[in-house]
């Protein structure tokens, strides 16, 4: 959870590996989570990994907010594990809390007809998205081998998945890649 600044480096150069070989983004754009986009925004901390980031050979392209982080505009974020964590547990109350109420105000008020059925279709489409059972868990990435964490809550279908895209990281050769680093 404690990090230097060499580490979110490491975050940030593991993590073109990971978004090259297993989202197939030739060349991903990487974002420090910051309190703004300045390059002089944050704490020493924050600052001193701004500089080391914009000196490595990855594509940074500096610091990116909490509000930016999911319009697409990077395609790795990097932070410390604690920051990571109120991130990761905050998006994923958030989409459960705003999924629940637009599903019980509009979705489950609507009438019965094709084009309503297509937009509820869609509706789920987003719900699927936002399920950690789909994804199966997080890939511990950095150590020799693989190793997935699953959500405290995981089941049956959160476990196939984890093992589905464990196959995906043998097929991509991910580890061999990190060694490059």
């Amino acid at each position: 959870v404690d990090c230097k600044p060499e580490h979110l480096l490491q975050f940030a150069l593991i993590g073109t590996k990971y978004a090259k070989y297993i989202l197939g983004i030739e060349n991903p754009k990487i974002g420090l989570l910051n309190i703004g986009e300045e390059e002089n925004k944050g704490n020493k901390f924050a600052q001193n990994a701004y500089k080391k980031l914009d000196n490595a050979d990855i594509n940074f392209v500096g610091n990116i907010e909490g509000r930016d982080i999911f319009k697409g505009k990077v395609d790795v974020v990097v932070c410390d594990g604690f920051t990571g964590n109120i991130l990761l547990k905050s998006s994923e109350g958030l989409a459960k809390l705003l999924l629940t109420e637009v599903n019980n105000m509009v979705i489950s008020q609507l009438p019965q007809n094709q084009e309503m059925d297509k937009l509820k279709e869609k509706f789920m489409k987003l719900v699927k998205m936002t399920d950690y059972t789909e994804y199966g868990g997080s890939p511990l990435l950095g150590v020799n081998g693989l190793c997935f964490i699953c959500h405290g809550r995981s089941k049956g279908k959160t476990f196939k998945n984890a093992i589905l895209t464990t196959c995906k990281f043998i097929d991509s050769n991910l580890v061999e890649h990190f060694k490059e680093i």
